[in-house]
């Protein structure tokens, strides 16, 4: 089948569609959302028009839906839009770029996403998977680079973004709780439309773990900041060092007005292991090592490393670790391809001397004096999936 999906204007074919051009022409004879099976000749239920786009599993490709919809309501996605998690234009920003409009590419990136100078250095470009140019010589573009290129010849860019000031959510505040990634997005779209928006953050600055985990080799701080001021250019009030549930209570900010609430505090604890000895001396939780190394401090690390896990944090805490002399082991239970880090961080990391040891799983850490003397781990062997 093709890999194709359709979006839809709910503002143009309202629920239920009226006039079932789209079902006729449909050589599959369905349109559904959560694989819902129209047959030709019945109305679509109205539980199956809710979402915002069809998906492509059993899409023939020929588009007769988009040429026949007598409103225009149909518009075709390209794969790496799809997979893009903000759903950014790539397509058109990539034409943009292309003929010179880099402000214009900017916008409409900041359209979906305004993060854009970050996810041009930490994005896990997912676009990468479905993007068509694979099919002629193996190799996606690479849109992450493309971005970063937008980004940094329109930094000095003036343009601010399109704001579409609402009556109706004008007497509306909103408390957003945490400044991280999420939460600023959530400020930014509602401010956009129109509500009054405060974020609350018991951090000293904004950003969340972008600003305080992220190595600064990664991410430059100048980067995010670029970012964030464009943010909070749409008039976005920050409140910092002020931890709600703390410094100020959900019925105290009802009292002040506010009419809705976004918690965005993130994932503020780590995930033991659950094996005997983790809280030896010498046991340090990536979380701590790199929210310690973005604030300057060196961690005590001794002259062998072992990182267990194989996500973007693990990748993170061992490079941050190689830095300060560590000879580094990445032991993760799975094989390479399963890794879930971003694959140009882990290549990187083998660049720079990181050794991996694969199929290994941690079963013991050995203490002597309190401290780490060695870890134990179990041979593991690829057999199917299961529930972890």
């Amino acid at each position: 089948m093709a890999r194709v999906q359709i979006a839809i204007n709910h503002e143009k074919c309202p629920t239920p569609i009226n006039c079932h051009r789209c079902i006729e022409v449909c050589p599959q004879c369905v349109y559904k959302m959560h694989l819902v099976k129209i047959e030709k000749g019945k109305e679509m239920p109205e539980d199956a028009w809710e979402l915002a786009m069809w998906f492509p599993d059993q899409c023939a490709g020929c588009l007769e839906c988009i040429r026949v919809c007598p409103e225009g309501a149909l518009t075709l996605i390209a794969p790496c839009e799809r997979e893009c998690p903000a759903h950014v234009d790539i397509p058109s920003m990539i034409s943009l770029i292309k003929a010179n409009m880099e402000e214009e590419a900017l916008a409409l990136h900041r359209n979906r996403n305004p993060f854009v100078e970050t996810c041009a250095r930490a994005c896990p470009h997912l676009c990468d998977v479905t993007c068509e140019r694979k099919r002629i010589d193996g190799k996606p573009v690479n849109v992450r680079s493309l971005k970063r290129y937008m980004a940094e010849v329109a930094k000095n860019s003036s343009a601010k973004p399109l704001m579409k000031e609402n009556p109706k959510n004008a007497d509306k505040k909103v408390a957003v709780i945490g400044a991280g990634p999420s939460g600023l997005s959530c400020a930014y779209f509602l401010r956009r439309i129109g509500y009054p928006v405060t974020v609350f953050d018991k951090a000293d600055k904004p950003g969340g773990i972008i600003t305080s985990m992220i190595p600064l080799y990664r991410l430059p701080e100048e980067a995010v900041k670029r970012d964030i001021d464009f943010i909070l250019s749409t008039g976005i009030e920050l409140k910092l060092n002020c931890e709600v549930g703390k410094d100020i209570s959900l019925n105290e900010l009802r009292k002040e007005g506010y009419k809705a609430f976004y918690i965005a505090i993130g994932a503020q604890s780590p995930t033991p292991l659950g094996i005997e000895g983790e809280d030896l001396d010498g046991v340090i939780q990536a979380w701590d090592l790199l929210k310690d190394f973005r604030k300057g401090i060196e961690p005590k690390l001794g002259k062998k490393v072992s990182v267990i896990g194989g996500g973007n944090a693990a990748i993170d805490a061992a490079r941050t670790a190689f830095r300060f002399g560590s000879d580094v082991t990445i032991i993760y239970r799975r094989d390479r391809e399963e890794m879930p880090a971003i694959q140009d961080e882990i290549e990187e990391a083998e660049k720079e001397g990181i050794k991996f040891l694969f199929l290994a799983r941690p079963l013991k850490i050995v203490g002597e004096s309190g401290k780490v003397k060695k870890l134990i781990c179990g041979k593991m062997e690829i057999k199917g999936y299961d529930l972890n």
